[in-house]
């Protein structure tokens, strides 16, 4: 989805430059910025002049989709029954009805104002995806995750357990043979020590 707006940006950019540029004239206020809905739901955009206009368009990328004159007549491309207009030419709101996701695109609101001045709003983005489904599958996904760690987590343990005892025996042998040795070590010190009295005995004997 990333993709697709960054790709439309870059055609409405092309279509209309002077309004999507950073030195953008202004002069219509539009909202909301962004709209993420189901297909089958209703979008509204929302067009308002700041100053007196001649007429306003609402394009879809690169095509005008509907015109309101200074009469706030309306006049709607490709007798799109979807599209519905609420409102005059100074303030009005657009309504799509039963959205799909070919309606999915950047919609721009530009007019004509004194002396031809160009004037625009800021562009909304429309966004139709089906994000019930998604989140079903992440909690299935989730869900499915859970019972397979209850699964596993034993399986490892099994696996494991008997490293583990191995583990203890070997530590136990070692301090087994560790008490071993200790007695020897001190016999053979008792001996050692017994022996040199022995010998300084003699010695100062003779």
């Amino acid at each position: 989805m990333l993709l697709i707006s960054v790709t439309l940006c870059c055609l409405v950019s092309l279509a209309a430059p002077t309004c999507l540029s950073e030195s953008a004239p202004g002069g219509i206020n539009q909202h909301p910025r962004h709209i993420l809905i189901q297909p089958g739901g209703t979008a509204s955009i929302s067009c308002i002049a700041t100053e007196n206009v001649k007429g306003v368009n609402l394009r879809n990328r690169f095509t005008k989709m509907l015109f309101v004159n200074s009469k706030s007549k309306a006049f709607v491309y490709n007798n799109n029954t979807r599209v519905n207009l609420y409102g005059n030419v100074n303030n009005f709101t657009v309504t799509i009805k039963n959205v799909t996701e070919e309606d999915t695109g950047f919609y721009l609101c530009d007019g004509i104002g004194p002396d031809n001045k160009d004037l625009c709003g800021k562009w909304t983005v429309l966004s139709v995806a089906v994000t019930a489904p998604c989140n079903n599958s992440s909690s299935a996904s989730d869900s499915n995750k859970g019972e397979n760690l209850h699964v596993i987590l034993p399986v490892v343990i099994l696996m494991y357990l008997p490293v583990l005892i191995f583990a203890v025996y070997k530590i136990y042998k070692r301090s087994q043979m560790k008490n071993r040795r200790q007695p020897l070590n001190s016999v053979y010190e008792d001996m050692t020590k017994t022996l040199r009295r022995n010998t300084m005995s003699s010695a100062n004997g003779n």
